[in-house]
């Protein structure tokens, strides 16, 4: 399938060869000869555009390529088309500039049709701060993806979750309102009580929690996909790598503002929705050094998803509510010199909706089927009898970052804290027709305790060396980390509710708990294993009043990192990278304990267990670790960089907090040793980018998610010993025949992992014709979860130009193989390959500086899985939305 995308997309470069031999000079010449006209001809006669340079050329002294392009808040940005042009940077500084794959949204003002050739969006100049610090994203020496926030708004990338359709060997998945990022086959679907694998960043501040994450972009200067560990610069969680968003810089050079709406409609016999978006940017001078920036941006919409015909909430009349988002940002900065500034930051987030909620049970369990529930169709109608409520995303965000640039360094300073919350939802367990177990938050009276919570506080101080000053064959890096948070998890999961009947040949039954034990369903598994005066408080509750159960956790982790980095320029053509990392991390369990309401709706605690008081309190884990780097790059010829790193790192260790009926126990360290070499190559003087990476990353004790309402704790983890993921990927970039046509670019990528448990002994799963809970299996040698082998996309777009303005035609698709969510790559739990096509139109009226664009997602109608949440009651899928029309207008000025 991958190797058919790209070959659709790649036939109307192909067709045009017909066209290109008549019109080639000659009448012999062969290959060769006409490849080398085309070069000649684009190099010298491409109306300016596609100028070449020199890659080996200090990056000082480079020319940028392109006609000035508007920065994405509507103003323009220092890029000339003059030799030695320069985009200004985050810090208002002259910074050079390379061309990576873009889309812009809002164009500014451009020079007459009738003086230029039309300028693709696909090509433009960025920098990235992979390495913190400013740098082309060619010259650096580790494996990163950087998108324009143009790009990414012409795509419809709008938020997160959307990013791995451009990113080869990502994963990008959802459940229950959170996110899970894989890279590389690594990462962790962790709901609170795990760290991620994947460093999630805005603006650099790190935020460890899963919810809130998919938070729509609003206006973003770009974000950067760093693969592979990285451990040195990002932190002890970046085993996979890191995400990092940055968003707009205030500029108090004038005033800018960027307004927004898009109308969108699904294309399904089943579903009749629609949505509408709105968003806004403005950036406000306040004096010579002062200026604001505010955006925001609001979501309404239906659900892809409706009630079957008959389903409870049918026959109810709960229809399936709207959701919304909505989200405000400002900065305001301050820049009392041009060696120093002050930014400070807030941000205010909230969603309130479905979302991954709305789900199907497709294969239940047979416990389900003893209980009423019956398999649901895997379509866009839901059979579920619960999610009555929506599920309530906050967060809270404060920032402030202080610079300043003395000769031999700048100095940077930056703090955050944030407050997230998840509450007001109603999770259907089981996600049958039948009230069997439903999940949601408490009744708490604490404002924090709203289900699942955190607070988080970062602190960092960082020194880097500045040009000019010591030997200009080093460069380096270094600084203090601090992190502190409390994330804590307190729901409530609700058994066979008051409507709940269990139907025989004698009509409905009611029956205590020993009766339901005496059945030998696996729920006696849960009840046998509570001692004596639980098991006496269980047995006079008739269940058909139901029973609720409240296992609540929380976490304290504290931690202080030193790290460096050094970058040696042994040669003119060898450059050597050293880094450490050291970090003392303390966690600690501060809550860990299971309740139960009674009949009169009073709770009971029934374990505490970090008392003591039946269980062994949990240590705190106090850890100490080093994340070393070694690096080589090599650059033998212009336009050519070739780089090796081998590097160390360690994922903090967890506990499993959300227990029933078991005590606390702690997950160690997961640790991960990585090899990897790649290239970064420019041919033809830009005409062709080529990039390639290949890694062996080696995994001790990795942390694997198990989801089972019978074996304790609801969310837990087991250990697998020893796992392994190695594999090969690459990004191309191609303007087509750019003698024979203006501005067409073609663009692909793949990714091939190899990811497996090479040791996993003891790991729990569901048996594949019952569904039963199954312990102690060994799923040593079967792939890892959540991890497709292949990946891949590929793109294609034309820009015309006319007298009004340019108009841009694009398709593009991506593709990802076969995936499985849990170990043992049970059939039930996993979805097959499947491929996403989308195409766009957009039109820009210059001399409004109005921008339409008319795109159709998902063109295919192609069905696929955005959540599965396998559990002992079958396997619940959330599909991802079906075929939809957007229509956009943007208006810059």
């Amino acid at each position: 399938m991958l190797k058919q995308l790209a070959v659709s997309v790649l036939l109307h470069a192909l067709a045009a060869t017909e066209v290109l031999g008549a019109e080639l000079p000659g009448e012999s010449g062969g290959a060769d000869d006409s490849l080398e006209f085309l070069l000649e001809d684009a190099i010298a006669g491409d109306q300016g555009q596609n100028q070449p340079h020199d890659q080996n050329q200090p990056a000082e002294n480079r020319a940028s390529d392109n006609v000035s392009q508007p920065k994405s808040d509507g103003a323009e940005s220092s890029v000339s088309d003059e030799p030695g042009g320069q985009v200004a940077g985050p810090d208002g500084g002259a910074v050079p500039t390379i061309p990576v794959e873009s889309l812009s949204e809002n164009e500014g003002e451009l020079a007459a049709p009738s003086t230029r050739s039309p300028q693709s969006r696909f090509i433009e100049e960025i920098v990235v701060t992979a390495e913190k610090r400013e740098e082309n994203v060619q010259d650096v020496p580790i494996t990163v993806q950087a998108f324009s926030g143009e790009l990414l708004a012409a795509k419809g990338v709008t938020e997160p979750i959307k990013l791995a359709a451009l990113t080869p060997g990502m994963t990008y998945t959802e459940s229950f309102g959170a996110t899970f990022i894989y890279i590389r086959g690594i990462g962790l679907d962790a709901f609170l009580t795990g760290d991620p694998a994947v460093a999630y960043y805005v603006d650099g501040v790190y935020n460890p929690m899963p919810f809130g994450q998919n938070q729509n972009f609003g206006r973003v200067e770009r974000i950067e996909v760093l693969k592979g560990p990285q451990g040195t610069l990002f932190g002890r969680n970046a085993s996979g790598g890191a995400v990092s968003v940055i968003t707009e810089t205030p500029d108090p050079s004038g005033f800018s503002a960027s307004l927004g709406a898009a109308y969108r409609i699904y294309d399904h016999k089943n579903v009749d929705s629609d949505g509408y978006s709105y968003n806004a940017f403005f950036n406000v001078p306040l004096a010579d050094s002062i200026a604001a920036t505010f955006a925001g941006y609001w979501d309404d919409a239906d659900h892809w998803y409706s009630n079957a015909p008959g389903s409870p909430r049918d026959d109810r009349g709960i229809e399936f509510p709207r959701s919304t988002q909505q989200g405000l940002r400002a900065k305001l900065r301050w820049e009392p010199t041009d060696r120093s500034s002050l930014t400070l930051s807030y941000t205010d987030y909230s969603q309130n909706g479905v979302g991954t909620l709305a789900l199907n049970n497709t294969q239940p369990s047979l416990v389900t089927m003893l209980l009423g529930g019956l398999p649901s169709d895997d379509d866009y109608l839901s059979e579920q009898e619960a999610i009555d409520d929506q599920q309530e995303t906050t967060s809270e965000t404060f920032s402030a970052e202080l610079k300043w640039k003395t000769d031999p360094m700048e100095i940077r300073l930056l703090g955050s804290n944030q407050e997230i919350g998840v509450g007001d939802f109603d999770y259907d367990f089981d996600g049958t027709s039948s009230p069997i177990i439903t999940f949601g938050d408490s009744a708490a009276e604490d404002v924090k305790t709203v289900g699942i919570y955190g607070t988080i506080t970062t602190a960092e101080l960082q020194f880097t060396s500045e040009p000019g000053w010591g030997p200009d064959w080093l460069k380096w890096v270094g600084g203090y980390y601090y992190f502190d948070s409390q994330l804590g998890l307190d729901p409530v999961a609700s058994l066979l509710s008051a409507e709940s009947v269990i139907v025989g040949p004698g009509g409905g039954v009611a029956l205590n708990f020993f009766d339901l034990i005496s059945l030998g369903l696996p729920l006696g598994q849960l009840l046998s294993g509570l001692p004596q005066p639980v098991q006496q408080i269980l047995g006079p509750l008739p269940l058909l009043g139901g029973v609720r159960f409240i296992p609540a956790g929380e976490t304290q982790t504290t931690a202080h990192a030193l790290y460096a980095q050094i970058d040696v320029d042994v040669t003119d053509w060898l450059g050597l990278t050293l880094g450490l990392r050291y970090q003392d991390e303390n966690r600690e369990v501060t809550k860990s304990n299971f309740s139960l309401t009674t009949l009169d709706g009073g709770t009971i605690q029934v374990f505490d267990f970090v008392d003591g008081s039946l269980f062994p309190p949990p240590t705190p884990a106090d850890k100490q670790t080093l994340s070393p780097k070694v690096g080589l790059n090599f650059r033998p010829a212009d336009g050519l960089l070739f780089y090796a790193s081998w590097q160390k790192i360690s994922k903090s260790g967890t506990f499993n907090i959300i227990n029933i009926y078991t005590g606390v126990d702690e997950l160690p360290q997961e640790k991960l040793e990585a090899y990897e070499v790649g290239a970064k190559t420019e041919w033809f003087d830009g005409l062709l980018r080529l990039n390639a990476a290949a890694w062996n990353y080696d995994i001790t004790d990795l942390q694997v998610q198990f989801i089972s309402f019978f074996t304790g704790g609801a969310v837990s983890f087991d250990r697998a010993e020893e796992a392994r993921s190695r594999g090969f990927e690459f990004d191309a970039q191609v303007i087509v025949l750019p003698s024979l046509f203006d501005s067409l670019v073609f663009s692909a990528g793949a990714s091939m992992v190899d990811a497996e448990y090479i040791k996993f002994t003891n790991g729990r799963g569901y048996n594949e014709q019952t569904g039963f809970l199954t312990s102690r299996n060994d799923f040593s040698g079967l792939p890892l979860n959540r991890t497709p082998k292949w990946t891949g996309f590929a793109s294609l777009a034309k820009t015309w130009n006319f007298s009004w303005g340019p108009l841009e035609a694009a398709v593009d698709g991506n593709y990802q193989d076969r995936t499985c969510y849990v170990p043992g790559s049970t059939e039930r739990f996993c979805e097959e390959a499947y491929t996403v096509v989308n195409a766009r139109v957009s039109a820009l009226l210059e001399r409004t500086n109005v921008r339409v664009t008319a795109s159709v997602n998902n063109l295919e109608n192609t069905t696929y899985v955005l959540s599965q949440f396998p559990n002992d009651f079958g396997n619940n899928r959330s599909l991802a939305a079906p075929r939809s029309y957007v229509l956009r207008l943007d208006w810059s000025f």
